[in-house]
């Protein structure tokens, strides 16, 4: 067995849970850094869900059985149908207490309409990344948001480790990471940590000194080629990436965007790749016309990482992604902490036939025990 992959943690599913293997958990000394204690009892008490096989977030509890969807309605990620969506229901004369919104411009609608309609007491939490998300809720605007990472600088960092030999289990292929819910009540946000969290800490820890800056280092040339780098998911990677080279002088990226050609972005792909790349992180796009360009690169012995695509096992060494399951789940939760059982929640979708919207639904449901509508 490779040197790195003894040393490395490993999770195996065990039904719809994650235990670490007891023959490769790791001594108290290579616990990734905690700050606070809070912070480091938080974090062992995951750890222990983890050994149990549980999700690190609670799973679905049945004090919530009561909880209903009244309506689910896709809006596009339209404020308009939105808005449209509560005058409907009012004029139904159907109750809601809640409002979970699969955007942020679609939740502010549906407070506006609320509002306008005398339903002052009606919770909105929505998932978004806007810049202005907080401000929403320190404004008493939301009661909630989820912001899903970017996962760049988890992406860097895997394909750091992967082009340094440490390797994963196939059940490992996924790493699914968790948000950080903003709350009126914790307005400077809390991270709802996935298995994948964990085990990308455990794995972070452990090989520090190969994502450390250290004198002599070898230069390290990563290519990062994304579909659209100037929509505001493209530009939140390209800033995080860049804050993380800067305390890495010994990186060398390289970056690439196809201005939203899937065509283009595979040809980027092979011409990084003949470029002597060691590892290519590849974002966004579609998956079938990049596949080919990323088997041909990894052929070559490069490291393939994708983020936020679903690119096959035979194209990429891992894919990074938010867990929009466990984001339904957390504000699910948010919702059923203040609300008293028989609450009534409507749903606005965006693209409700989309894997997004799906995962989303399917943890919202998980979280109450709710019932769909019919």
């Amino acid at each position: 067995m490779n040197e790195h992959t003894a040393k490395l943690p490993r999770a195996t599913r065990h039904g719809a849970g994650w235990a670490l293997e007891p023959s490769s958990r790791l001594p108290l000394m290579h616990l990734p850094h905690f700050t606070t204690v809070r912070t480091l009892l938080a974090q062992l008490a995951l750890l222990a869900l983890l050994a149990c096989g549980s999700h690190s977030d609670p799973g679905p509890a049945s004090a919530f059985d009561a909880f209903r969807i009244v309506q689910s309605t896709d809006t596009f990620g339209d404020p308009a149908k939105a808005t449209a969506a509560i005058f409907e229901l009012v004029a139904r004369g159907t109750k809601f207490d809640a409002i979970v919104a699969h955007e942020t411009t679609t939740a502010v609608a549906a407070a506006d309409a609320c509002k306008k309609n005398g339903l002052g007491n009606v919770q909105v939490v929505c998932v978004g990344g806007q810049a202005d998300g907080q401000r929403l809720v320190l404004d008493g605007v939301l009661a909630a948001i989820a912001k899903p990472p970017t996962c760049a600088s988890a992406a860097l960092d895997l394909a750091m480790l992967t082009s340094n030999g440490v390797t994963f289990a196939p059940e490992q292929f996924h790493f699914r990471l968790g948000a950080r819910i903003f709350t009126r009540a914790n307005d400077t946000g809390e991270t709802v940590a996935t298995p994948a969290d964990i085990l990308l800490a455990f794995t972070r820890r452990q090989h520090a000194a190969m994502l450390v800056a250290v004198a002599g280092k070898p230069p390290l040339a990563i290519g990062v080629i994304q579909l659209d780098e100037r929509t505001s998911n493209g530009k939140a990677r390209r800033a995080e990436l860049d804050a993380e080279v800067l305390n890495r002088p010994f990186l060398r990226l390289t970056h690439r965007s196809a201005d939203g050609n899937s065509e283009q972005q595979a040809a980027l792909i092979t011409q990084l790749a003949a470029q002597g790349c060691r590892a290519l992180i590849v974002a966004d796009g579609d998956a079938t016309l990049l596949s080919a360009a990323c088997c041909a690169a990894r052929k070559l012995g490069i490291k393939v990482v994708a983020l936020h695509v679903a690119l096959p096992e035979a194209a990429a060494d891992l894919a990074v992604l938010p867990d929009f399951v466990a984001i339904g789940r957390a504000l699910g939760r948010t919702i059923s902490q203040s609300r008293k059982q028989g609450s009534a929640i409507l749903e606005l979708q965006s693209e409700a036939t989309g894997k997004r919207a799906s995962d989303l639904h399917a943890g919202l449901v998980q979280a109450a025990q709710i019932t769909a509508p019919k």
